[in-house]
């Protein structure tokens, strides 16, 4: 009997060894952050959606030339090709020399400042309409630049394939949220009376709200990338 029990195998489901144990927690530490991940990709995925269809709303027309509103998203990408140098050149040499650390701030510290910017960006959206694709580049190059270099240093060293899709992971979760958060803004908005952008009128009440209601969201995650893992 002795024999026959030394003879079997353990399954690794039962039994795991130590490293396992700490590369679980490790990647349970990981999790709040991965969870505000999804916050900041329900705010950021409005720049196809209700941006888009807010920019429907404006004069599309420069002299005889019509631009569609589509096109407008192409300042957010200028804005990401402006900012990337300036945080390698200028943003992460002078938050060095203030701070001492290598990296000018923690990661989790960058992607707060990403929340922030993000923040500012859907008040913009709700107030003035357009300035905000500049102001989400901004946020973008913050907070995916932090995003990545967190999940990969804070991972364990055989799970940094894994960790580093969790960022994506967020991202397609935060499109499920967004959809979600429009769908929640404009029943109310439809049921007064006021069918905003999405329901055709040339109003910008939806996207109004749905902006002011991103820009709400954003400040929570910002906490707890103030709290180290």
């Amino acid at each position: 009997m002795a024999g026959d029990k030394a003879g079997k195998q353990t399954s690794p489901w039962q039994l795991c060894t130590v490293t396992q144990v700490e590369e679980l927690k490790c990647v349970l530490q990981m999790l709040p952050v991965w969870a505000c991940g999804i916050i900041f990709a329900s705010a950021y995925t409005q720049m196809s959606t209700t941006f888009i269809l807010q920019g429907d709303t404006l004069d599309p027309l420069i002299g005889s030339f019509r631009v569609p509103a589509a096109v407008l998203s192409v300042f957010g990408t200028l804005s990401v090709m402006l900012w990337v140098p300036l945080y390698d050149c200028a943003v992460v040499p002078l938050a060095r020399r203030l701070t001492g650390y290598r990296h000018g701030f923690t990661q989790l510290a960058w992607i707060g400042v990403g929340f922030v910017v993000l923040t500012v960006a859907m008040l913009l959206a709700g107030a003035l309409e357009v300035p905000q694709y500049v102001v989400v580049g901004a946020a973008e190059v913050f907070t995916f630049i932090g995003q990545m270099e967190f999940f990969y240093d804070q991972a364990p060293d055989t799970m940094r394939s894994v960790c580093s899709g969790l960022a994506k992971a967020a991202f397609a979760l935060g499109n499920y949220a967004s959809s979600a958060l429009v769908v929640a803004v404009v029943r109310p908005i439809a049921r007064g009376g006021t069918t905003g952008v999405l329901g055709g009128s040339p109003t910008t009440s939806t996207t109004t709200a749905t902006s002011t209601t991103s820009s709400g969201c954003s400040p929570c995650s910002v906490s707890v990338t103030l709290v180290p893992t």
